[in-house]
């Protein structure tokens, strides 16, 4: 009978349960180093420092549905972050588990328990019943809104001087573009924007119509930009831009027309007063404005001679501007131009840097040259603080080489 007694005291030990904090109910989407996951406030048991943190999508555990499971060491009470591929577009439930494993040299006396917990993401910045609101970020430097759809790309117009980063890749297809004016600061993070059409009349055509403040690390590729009425300029990223910056972006296989309007450009239509353009290069798109055309800035008649494009490149696919077409920038006054370049020997409607001829600060290179990096002087291709890597056919940007190497 003694020896029945100590084997039930026994088997009441094993039954002993490993308590999990309430905390983890409080499990918070979040993004951490350019990962997004769950941030989870966690206090340890007493008994334990082993733990599996697991999420799901969906309102149950379903193995089928698994994002991420990770086992941690938890010593004390800290936030846990649980990277996985939430998501960021729309509001979605999803099922927190965590389970608390014996520690080695206690598998006989204690055992795993696990307890859930849901997990629904919301609308943050004030706008809950529009659908493209943001669920990540406040607006701030620090803390911007993540855009990962094209209804939250539409929704900047609710929050024009705000902060934003792109979290994915975004394609437009289908979807009817209204552009609008933007001065705030749009990080496209390594990511590209695809598909875009933009028609617009009676304002600039583009991504943006005017755009002031900073652009950066963005591409867009296989957009449809066209002026249709009024007298206005069009471009990929921005139909015009005052007291701005657009640096490390691209365009590739784009059209820009003005029919009824002035310039087109790959990159912007026109600039106004302190615009500097850096690090950008425009590829293979079809560019035809009523007055000019160009790879870089349809018309940088430089209102100031702070205006400046540096570090760029274009090698458009063709050019048609009425009034003269150039391989970086079509009409061109006090601005200034800082190392670029542009094939010399293509018939794509233009081979000088402007409609008028070649400026100090840029080079034609025969196309052949663009794939040898000492062709580019003031570069420093592939230098530790460079804009710039060589890709297979011609410099292409790091932070995208970067991206797609999944860095």
């Amino acid at each position: 009978m003694k020896r029945m007694a100590c084997s039930l005291l026994l088997a009441a030990c094993l039954a002993a349960i490993l308590f999990l904090p309430a905390a983890a109910d409080e499990a918070r989407a979040a993004v951490q180093a350019d990962e997004y996951g769950v941030n989870i406030p966690f206090t340890p048991s007493t008994r334990t420092g082993r733990y599996v943190f697991a999420l799901y999508e969906g309102a149950a555990a379903d193995p089928q549905a698994l994002l991420a499971r990770e086992e941690l060491t938890v010593q004390s009470a800290r936030t846990v972050f649980l990277p996985a591929p939430i998501s960021l577009a729309e509001p979605k439930t999803y099922t927190l588990t965590v389970t608390a494993l014996p520690m080695p040299g206690r598998e006989g006396l204690d055992r795993e328990a696990t307890k859930s917990a849901a997990l629904q993401t919301a609308r943050v910045c004030g706008h809950p019943d529009d659908t493209g609101a943001f669920l990540m970020g406040n607006g701030s430097a620090q803390n911007p809104y993540q855009v990962a759809s094209p209804a939250q790309l539409a929704h900047l117009q609710k929050h024009t001087g705000s902060h934003y980063k792109q979290a994915c890749d975004i394609d437009m297809a289908g979807v009817s573009w209204q552009n609008f004016d933007f001065n705030g600061t749009y990080d496209g993070d390594g990511y590209v924007i695809r598909n875009l059409t933009s028609t617009s009349s009676g304002k600039p055509a583009g991504l943006f119509a005017t755009f002031s403040g900073a652009l950066m690390n963005l591409g867009i590729e296989n957009a449809n930009i066209a002026m249709t009425g009024g007298s206005w300029h069009a471009g990929t990223l921005a139909g015009q831009a005052r007291d701005a910056t657009i640096s490390r972006c691209y365009s590739k296989d784009c059209t820009v027309s003005t029919t009824a309007g002035y310039d087109a450009g790959g990159i912007l239509g026109n600039d106004s007063t302190n615009i500097v353009i850096e690090d950008c290069y425009a590829l293979g798109g079809v560019y035809s404005g009523v007055r000019h055309a160009a790879g870089i800035s349809g018309d940088f008649n430089g209102d100031s001679t702070a205006n400046t494009i540096r570090r760029c490149y274009a090698i458009p696919a063709k050019l048609s501007g009425t009034q003269g077409n150039g391989m970086i920038a079509g009409l061109w006054g006090k601005a200034k131009m800082e190392n670029c370049y542009f094939p010399n020997d293509t018939a794509c409607g233009s081979t000088t840097a402007t409609a008028s001829g070649n400026v100090a600060g840029a080079s034609g290179l025969p196309l052949a040259s663009f794939t040898n990096a000492a062709s580019f002087s003031g570069w420093d291709i592939g230098g530790s603080g460079s804009a710039w890597v060589m890709g297979e056919n011609g410099p292409e940007l790091k932070v995208f080489a970067q991206r797609r190497a999944g860095g």
